[in-house]
């Protein structure tokens, strides 16, 4: 009887192990998988940032520009005529020429755009977070779980060495 119990036991602390060993696979494929998943997104959110930078114009590029306050102590049209000649004309920039620079509406949309893609990131990584901290909190749970079963091994084990030394 003694030794069905014990080899009882026995095959209870292997399918434990067994299942513990599992259970670290498991999680290690999900640590990979939420690795993979947030590098995606990096990698998503970094180009698509390198694709405003290319869009949007620099301080730098908008140093040349006129301010608004520049712009009300511009001259009037009724201020310069007969002051530029043709030729001045020609060589002033057209429309065409400013048609590639960014707007402030155009800036404006991008910013916009740039701060909803950053909240939906900040969802997206809390609803991972989330999940990890689950599997980590079952983890922990089936490890307590675990630990409580080999203490009630040990026990058994001692019984059983006492009751063998009373025989």
């Amino acid at each position: 009887m003694e030794d069905k119990v014990m080899c009882l036991l026995e095959k209870l602390y292997i399918e434990m192990l067994s299942m513990k060993s599992e259970l670290r696979s498991e999680m290690q494929e999900m640590k990979s998988e939420l690795r993979s998943e947030m590098h995606s997104m990096h990698s998503q959110l970094c180009f698509e940032m390198d694709e405003m930078k290319q869009v949007m114009a620099t301080k730098e590029d908008l140093k040349g520009m006129a301010s608004k306050e520049d712009i009300k102590n511009m001259a009037t049209k009724e201020d310069l005529k007969g002051m530029a000649t043709k030729e001045d004309i020609k060589n002033m920039a057209t429309k065409e020429d400013l048609k590639g620079m960014a707007t402030k509406e155009d800036i404006i949309k991008l910013n916009n755009n740039l701060f909803i893609m950053e909240n939906q990131l900040k969802n997206e990584i809390a609803i991972v977070y989330d999940g990890y901290k689950q599997c980590v909190e079952g983890i922990s749970n089936i490890n307590y779980k675990i630990d409580r079963l080999t203490e009630k091994v040990d026990n058994q084990e001692i019984r059983l060495q006492v009751l063998k030394t009373a025989k």
